[in-house]
């Protein structure tokens, strides 16, 4: 287990030896001891504490030079944005802030059997994610926004900032985060500027064309 907090580290490092089926390797605090075990070792499945982002990086890492390693993140937060970044780094599991210790070894098993395995707020967070990828185009090109994305976009063309648009429509600052990022996949850019540029060409040149 891969983890900067020493008390946590140990502590779940103690209550994962004690269980049966696992086998506890070692408990680590930087990535360069988890990289350089994880390749002496190669063990099924390591777990990753991603509260910060060092735990991401060390994620994407772990894919590069142990793709057959199975990683669970540990501590994700039930914000949209990080669980798609765990996804995108190659997670097989994902363990939130709040889940117990019984949901931990669930998940740890499935993982351990070649599942993939989350808590619900992650599954429907993925699923969102697959529906808004895959949401089929108008006659002109445009990708079909909702109708909140587009709500939403109307008020980046505004430049408010993520928080002054959750308090415009009373939703949660993450929830609009989670929004934002649809609306850039789905438009193909990395920027809200380009976002706002993209769909006033889409909408001039839809009206220019008969």
């Amino acid at each position: 287990m891969l983890s900067r907090i020493r008390f946590y580290r140990e502590g779940l490092g103690q209550l994962l030896a004690q269980c049966d089926g696992v086998d506890l390797r070692a408990t680590l605090a930087t990535d360069e001891m988890a990289l350089r075990r994880v390749l002496e070792d190669r063990p099924d499945v390591v777990l990753v504490d991603v509260s910060s982002r060092e735990g991401i990086e060390a994620i994407r890492v772990l894919g590069e030079q142990a793709a057959e390693v199975r990683v669970v993140a540990v501590a994700v937060s039930t914000d949209a944005s990080e669980i798609l970044e765990c996804a995108q780094a190659g997670v097989a599991g994902y363990v939130t802030t709040d889940a117990s210790m019984l949901e931990l070894l669930s998940i740890l098993r499935s993982v351990m059997e070649g599942e993939l395995r989350c808590l619900p707020i992650a599954a429907a967070v993925l699923r969102h994610h697959l529906a808004a990828i895959s949401a089929p185009q108008t006659a002109d090109g445009d990708p079909r926004l909702t109708g909140r994305e587009l709500e939403i976009a109307r008020l980046l063309a505004q430049d408010l900032a993520n928080k002054d648009i959750a308090r415009r429509l009373h939703i949660e600052v993450s929830t609009v985060k989670s929004h934002v990022h649809n609306i850039l996949e789905k438009l193909h850019v990395s920027r809200r500027v380009e976002a706002v540029a993209s769909l006033r060409s889409r909408r001039a040149t839809h009206l220019m064309c008969p």
